[in-house]
């Protein structure tokens, strides 16, 4: 398969005008945020062949429209659980179909922001204007969101990726690698720095050596950037733990 054999399977009625998606993988709920920053949408994905998508989730968020508003769903867990972030807070929101309800929120301003593939109730937000990555989770009781990690990176984060034992940080002209430290914590509040790759040295010569990193993608074995207006792709081999 290729992109010119791409093709529409199936279209999904999704809440308002929805302009963000993500995905609850283990409560296989798909997650859609609308345009105007008002409303999550949730399709339970478990349908057998002929059946219309049911909706488990319509949660009334606030968040206001805008290109800094994202609805973020964990990898594992069976309870529904997301985390919404807008440009004044972070929150938290978990429950049973139809009983989903915000848990807890804490002020954040965010610029980019992505969920850790182990702990479902940690999300790695870097903060908009900042060079500042911080991680935030829900306090014991789960009635609070605080921060349990934070980390000055040199220069503002503009994407995040993850894996199960690693954190992707770009910046302008670095990839920071940093442990997630799913089971253990962090000791002090302060991640692990693994790597930082000089992504302008590595290019030096090349045809995209100046040009903004436009996104990543996280594979099993490696890290890809695409740049913006270059038909490339970095390509990246991760770090030893």
């Amino acid at each position: 398969m290729n992109a010119t054999t791409l093709r529409t399977e199936r279209l999904l009625r999704a809440g308002q005008a929805p302009a963000f998606v993500s995905a609850d993988a283990g409560a296989k709920v798909l997650l859609a945020l609308s345009e105007d920053g008002s409303l999550v949408t949730g399709l339970d994905l478990q349908r057998s062949p002929g059946q219309q998508q049911r909706v488990v989730v319509r949660r009334r968020v606030a968040l206001g429209p805008g290109p800094d508003r994202e609805v973020d769903g964990p990898a594992r867990n069976r309870v529904i659980e997301f985390h919404t972030i807008g440009p004044r807070r972070v929150s938290h929101y978990e429950g049973d179909a139809g009983q989903v309800r915000e848990t807890a929120s804490i002020p954040f301003q965010a610029r980019a922001a992505t969920g850790d593939l182990v702990k479902v109730s940690r999300l790695y937000a870097a903060e908009k204007g900042t060079d500042r990555l911080v991680a935030i989770d829900v306090a014991p009781g789960g009635d609070e969101l605080r921060l349990v990690a934070q980390a000055r990176l040199g220069e503002p984060v503009l994407y995040l990726g993850a894996d199960e034992n690693r954190l992707y940080a770009v910046t302008r002209d670095r990839l920071v690698v940093l442990k997630t430290n799913s089971f253990e914590g962090f000791e002090g509040g302060r991640f692990t720095v693994l790597a930082t790759i000089d992504l302008r040295t590595a290019l030096r010569g090349s045809r995209v050596r100046n040009a903004p990193v436009s996104g990543i993608a996280v594979g099993p074995d490696r890290v890809y950037l695409t740049v913006q207006g270059r038909p490339y792709v970095l390509s990246i081999a991760k770090p030893d733990l």
